[in-house]
């Protein structure tokens, strides 16, 4: 059975979501309808994916939703300094040697240095799997996103007010939105149509973006390529990758 955690804002009108996520995938459809809600789900009924969404904090304070998942959220948390890796009950130790132990839990023992080791067999890798956590907001039209992500991406049809997003390596797609500023690492970039003004920067990633002759857009990257089209003011460079405005 899917655990599943939802909230409806009790004010009516477009609204502004603010979502950290992490991992985890987040779509937004910007629809006519006159309350946002905002569900939280997974098709596990227990195990790290069910803490995760069961751990999840969804709030409203005004006209604005906020879904935070915390550091460690489906049994994975890193920390940094001595450097150390918690997963579930297990630990993984990096040690001054190239090094790694990680024990405890059910996944036995594995070590390693010029290889990976469990229970003293080498192995070609080693894997944990969870159920995927999504995050779904229906929001009405003309609603705002903030949202940060780390390998999780971010996916909105409809028409939305402005949409400010930061990822690492998840991928950003958007429908309408009248002011977007997207920033990637590795993912890719995607404006259906922009109508105002919007700042795309992405260092290795693609930037598509479209709009009329009226929008506004300055798009930066290093590696990756940016392609502009319906006629829209586009203000781009790249070190490396090609650049085409049409």
């Amino acid at each position: 059975m899917p655990t599943t955690r939802t909230l409806t804002a009790t004010t009516p009108g477009p609204i502004n979501l603010n979502a950290s996520l992490g991992a985890f995938d987040l779509t937004v459809i910007a629809e006519k309808r006159a309350h946002a809600e905002v569900t939280v789900f997974t098709t596990d009924d227990e195990g790290p994916s069910a803490d995760a969404v069961n751990a999840a904090t969804l709030g409203e304070t005004g006209d604005r939703l906020t879904v935070r998942f915390p550091q460690g959220a489906g049994g994975v948390t890193v920390v940094s300094g001595n450097s150390h890796v918690q997963i579930g009950h297990g630990m993984v130790q990096m040690n001054h040697f190239g090094g790694v132990f990680v024990s405890g839990g059910n996944y036995g023992v594995i070590s390693a240095g010029r290889g990976v080791y469990v229970n003293g067999q080498r192995v070609q890798g080693a894997a944990f799997n969870m159920a995927p956590v999504a995050v779904v907001a229906r929001v009405p039209v003309g609603s705002s996103i903030d949202a940060a992500t780390v390998s999780g991406s971010v996916g909105v049809s409809g028409a939305l007010g402005r949409a400010d997003i930061d990822s690492t390596s998840g991928s950003v797609e958007l429908g309408e939105v009248r002011d977007a500023d997207v920033r990637t690492v590795s993912g890719a970039i995607h404006v259906d149509r922009v109508t105002g003004r919007a700042r795309l920067n992405s260092t290795s990633g693609s930037i598509d973006v479209t709009g009329p002759a009226t929008a506004l857009c300055s798009a930066r990257s290093v590696s990756g390529s940016i392609r502009g089209a319906g006629g829209i003011d586009l203000d781009a460079s790249s070190v490396s990758g090609r650049v085409r405005n049409r």
